[in-house]
């Protein structure tokens, strides 16, 4: 059962469980505080339902594919998204880290003369505001549209990349938050023109202030999946559905990409080095994918169950 379980890991599973095992170990050692208590109970579990949702599925103990299937893809989203809203604000405050927020700012004045966010200030306006909150709020309808789908539903090629790389991104980019640790311009600077906007900027501020980590800026990973998605579907325009609608959608979405990169540090959330980092991640990870994405029939010459079993899905 155990040597069947991994056997047939992906490298999507691999990078749940390191991720899951180094924060619980980092949790372990972090000083004591209500908010260590809280997120090592949560981590621990979040690992432990991992561990069973992978021994049910890829150990073969539930027979039947789509069971399988249900169980894999419900246990990769609650080990990642479910864990982010529950746990990630207090894991990454337990570890009370030294913030890092000084040096990236010495660093973007090294490399570029100025933080971006402190350039930007001259030019904030109501309008500009609100075009770049709509654009960070859109990144979650990228996420939506792509990765979600075909975690539920996918099974080719093209699927498995789009589950593989945001999943591999997310958790190497919130190890790096431990490593190094910030706030970001808003907090770490201070500017003359406050950002004034509508809706979309009242519906940002009240994401990250309810819901976001707080000290997950280096990487950025609102520039990192975006560019992920757009040099990802680049490699796969010739391949169904991409090709039918090539000329349309990859502008589209490299023009969203673009915007939302802008709008990281014009809305002083990032630094210019945390969006280079981004982006060099991304761009790992598109070879990663792309170099690593076996097919089912390479994972069944193996002896391997396919990396994305049926789920609510066709079987084909």
């Amino acid at each position: 059962m155990f040597h069947k379980t991994i056997h047939n890991l992906s490298l999507t599973d691999s990078s749940v469980l390191a991720f899951l095992v180094f924060f619980n170990l980092r949790l372990y050692l972090a000083p004591a505080s209500s908010e260590a208590d809280y997120a090592q109970g949560i981590f621990l579990v979040t690992l432990c339902f991992q561990c069973i949702t992978l021994i049910l599925s890829r150990g073969e103990i539930l027979t039947h594919p789509r069971a399988r299937g249900i169980c894999h893809r419900l246990g990769l989203l609650i080990g990642v998204l479910g864990l982010y809203l529950l746990a990630m604000r207090e894991a990454l405050a337990a570890l009370q880290p030294v913030l890092l927020d000084q040096n990236l700012i010495a660093l973007d004045q090294f490399l570029f003369g100025a933080v971006p966010a402190s350039y930007f200030d001259q030019y904030v306006s109501f309008g500009l505001t609100e075009w770049f909150a709509f654009f960070y709020y859109s990144y979650f309808i990228l996420i939506a549209s792509t990765t979600l789908p075909s975690a539920f539903f996918g099974r080719s090629s093209l699927a498995r990349g789009l589950v593989l790389g945001p999943v591999m991104l997310v958790c190497v980019g919130h190890i790096l938050y431990t490593i190094v640790p910030g706030r970001g311009p808003y907090i770490a600077m201070s500017f003359q023109n406050e950002l004034i906007g509508g809706f979309f900027w009242q519906q940002v501020n009240h994401m990250v202030s309810q819901q976001g980590a707080l000290l997950d800026i280096f990487p950025s990973l609102h520039t990192a999946i975006p560019t992920f998605l757009t040099s990802y579907l680049f490699v796969y325009r010739r391949q169904w559905p991409v090709r039918i609608s090539w000329y349309i959608i990859w502008p589209i979405l490299l023009f969203f990409t673009l915007n939302i990169i802008i709008a990281t540090m014009y809305l002083r959330w990032h630094f210019a080095v945390d969006v280079i980092a981004g982006f060099s991640l991304a761009l790992l990870v598109t070879w990663v994918t792309c170099r690593y994405n076996p097919s089912d029939a390479q994972r069944e010459a193996k002896g391997q169950q396919p990396i994305l079993e049926p789920c609510f899905g066709p079987r084909h």
